[in-house]
This record gives structure tokens, sequence and C-alpha cells, in this order.
């Protein structure tokens, strides 16, 4: 059976994305701790995807709400209790090309870590 995303690690997820879509620095760096300067390479990403206007979101904690054949959201076993994530992020509530990819660790799981986003 493929690991799931439980309903902390999703909120965890939203609430970064929100965060990252109302350019909450305070947010970011006293919940999820990435530094100064990740944020800031965050917040030069962002426009290359969404416009300044854009509200982000996180899809829902299902597979293919939208019935395409691709996933908003995948969740992988990478070993030792260990989970990646890699979500297309909405804009507005539509799939984006923006994906952010993130991960849970088994000795913290409930702390999202930020990895990247590309598309």
């Amino acid at each position: 059976m493929p690991p799931a995303l439980d309903s902390t690690k999703h909120t965890q997820l939203n609430n970064f994305i929100d965060a990252i879509s109302a350019r909450d620095t305070a947010t970011l760096a006293s919940q999820f701790a990435p530094s100064r300067k990740i944020i800031s390479e965050i917040y030069k990403q962002i426009p290359t995807y969404f416009s300044t206007s854009s509200k982000l979101s996180a899809p829902p904690n299902t597979q293919n709400p939208d019935k395409t054949d691709i996933p908003l959201l995948t969740i992988y076993d990478t070993g030792d209790g260990d989970i990646a994530v890699e979500c297309f992020i909405l804009e507005n509530n539509e799939p984006s090309e923006a994906i952010l990819h993130v991960s849970f660790f088994a000795h913290s799981p409930d702390k999202l870590i930020y990895e990247f986003i590309d598309s």
C-alpha cells in the first residue's frame, strides 16, 4: 500500500503554501524554519510561476480529484518512516506548473521540511 498523507501533514502542507501565498515571512520562519536566505529564494522564484494577485493553495488530500491522468499530490516512502511529497501548487484553485517538494522525517513526523519548487 502506498504511503498516505495524514490530516496533520496535509494541514502543514496547506499552511506552508498559504504562508508563501501571503508572503508571510514570520510564519514561514517560525513554523517551518527555513533560513531567511531560503525564504528569499522562494519569494524570488514564485513570480516565475504565478502573478502577484494569485491565491496559492495545496491540492486536496485525494488522488486525481479533477480526473486527470496526473496526480496533483504524490507521496513516496523514502525509507525508515520518512516520506517525500510532491504536489502541484494550485493557483486560484487550479493546478499550475509549479511543483512543491517537501519531506516529513520519522523522527519529527509532523514537521514539514521544504526541499524545492520546480516544474
